[in-house]
C-alpha cells in the first residue's frame, strides 16, 4: 500500500459513526510539523541541546522525539517511517523545553529530561493516545498489545470515564489567537477522588491539548492555554491537596515550557487560599502564568487572547461555542489532535 493509499484510508476513518468529518493529520501536515524550526534562543542553547541529545541512549532518543504527537503519529502509522534526523531533531526540541526550564543548567536539565522520559515510560502514555482516537494508528497499535497493555488501557479508560463524566469536566476546546489549543476545566462535582483517575485524567487531557496545538499551529507552538471556570465551585467538592500536589508537580517537572497561561475565572476566598497554599510549591516561571480574573475584567483578559469564535460563554457574553460539553463526543468521536469543535 502506498502512503497515499493509507491516508486516503485515513481520511475515512477520521469521521465519526454519524459521519461527521474532522481534519485530518496527513502526512503533507506531519513533515510540514517535522520541518518547523525549533525556536532556540541563540546558538549556544542550539549547542547544549545538541550535547544533551547526544547523550542520550537511542531509545531515549526515540521517547523524547515521541513527546511529539505528530512524529510519533508518523512512526505508528506512515508507511516512511520518520529519519534519524527527524527523530534527533524531535528530541531536541524536548530537550530544549527542560534547558530553558532549569535556566540553562545544562546538567539540571539534562536530569530532568531522564526523568522525564522515565515517567513517560512508566506511565506508558502512548497508551493514552490509542485508546479513544479515530486515528488509523488506534487499529494499528491496538493488534500490537500485549495482554498486561490491553489491561492497563481499560484501566485507564474507565478512570478518565469516571472522572471527566462524574467528577469534573476537563477537555480541550478552542484555541486562542495564535493557534494554541485552550484546555477547559470546569468546577469540580464531587469531593470523591480516585489518585490514578485524577492524575491519569490529567495526563491525557495534557497530551491531547498539546497535540492539538502541535497540528493547529503546524508545529510552530508548542504551549497551550488553561481557562478553569470556577465560578460557584464550592469548596465541598474540592480533591484533597494530595492530588492538587501531585499534578503540579507532575506538570511542572514532566511537562517544562507547555504553558503559556493558566487563567482562573471568579476563584472563591478558598481557592486563594489553595493558591497561597501552593505558591511556595510552584516554580517562579508557573506563579508568573498564573491569572486569577472576575467580572468585567475577566472579558477583557481572555479576549485579549481567544476571538469570540474560539470561546465559551462563561469566558465572555459574545462566545460562539455554546453547545455543551459532551464526554463521550470528546473520548470517542473527536480525534486526539483535535479541539472539541473541529
Amino acid at each position: 500500500m502506498s502512503i497515499d493509499d493509507e491516508f486516503h484510508d485515513a481520511e475515512e476513518d477520521f469521521q465519526d459513526a454519524t459521519g461527521t468529518a474532522y481534519p485530518e493529520l496527513t502526512k503533507e501536515i506531519v513533515h510540514e510539523i517535522l520541518e518547523s524550526p525549533i525556536p532556540y534562543a541563540n546558538d549556544e542553547e542550539k549547542e547544549t541541546c545538541q550535547r544533551m541529545v547526544e547523550e542520550l541512549s537511542p531509545e531515549e532518543q526515540t521517547t523524547a522525539a515521541c513527546t511529539s504527537y505528530a512524529y510519533w503519529f508518523a512512526m505508528t502509522t506512515l508507511e516512511e517511517e520518520p529519519s534519524e534526523q527527524d527523530t534527533l531533531k524531535m528530541a531536541r526540541r524536548e530537550a530544549r523545553r527542560h534547558l530553558v526550564a532549569s535556566a540553562h543548567d545544562e546538567q539540571a536539565a539534562m536530569d530532568r529530561l531522564r526523568a522525564c522520559l522515565q515517567f513517560r515510560k512508566e506511565r506508558r502514555l502512548d497508551l493514552l493516545r490509542v485508546m479513544y482516537s479515530t486515528s488509523p494508528s488506534s487499529s494499528n497499535n491496538s493488534q500490537q498489545l500485549t495482554p498486561e497493555e490491553e489491561g492497563l488501557q481499560i484501566k485507564y479508560r474507565a478512570n478518565i470515564e469516571e472522572e471527566l463524566k462524574l467528577r469534573q469536566p476537563f477537555f480541550v476546546r478552542g484555541k486562542d489567537r495564535d493557534n494554541r489549543a485552550v484546555a477547559v476545566r470546569m468546577g469540580r462535582q464531587s469531593s470523591e477522588t480516585n489518585q490514578e483517575g485524577y492524575i491519569t485524567t490529567m495526563l491525557y487531557v495534557a497530551e491531547r491539548a498539546i497535540a492539538a496545538t502541535e497540528f493547529h499551529s503546524r508545529g510552530t507552538q508548542e504551549k497551550v492555554l488553561g481557562v478553569m471556570d470556577f465560578e460557584g465551585y464550592s469548596s465541598s467538592n474540592a480533591p484533597p491537596m494530595w492530588a492538587i500536589k501531585e499534578s503540579l508537580s507532575s506538570l511542572q517537572n514532566h511537562y517544562p515550557e507547555r504553558l503559556k497561561t493558566a487563567i482562573i475565572t471568579e476563584p472563591a476566598f478558598w481557592m486563594k487560599a489553595t493558591y497561597n497554599l501552593l505558591y511556595p510549591l510552584m516554580s517562579e516561571d508557573t506563579r508568573d502564568k498564573v491569572q486569577m480574573a472576575y467580572g468585567e475584567a475577566k472579558e477583557e483578559t481572555i479576549r485579549k487572547l481567544i476571538a469570540p469564535e474560539q470561546a465559551m460563554p462563561f469566558m465572555m457574553p459574545e462566545a460562539k461555542l455554546v453547545s455543551p460539553f459532551d464526554a463521550d463526543k470528546f473520548l470517542n468521536h473527536v480525534p486526539f489532535h483535535c479541539l472539541y469543535d473541529d
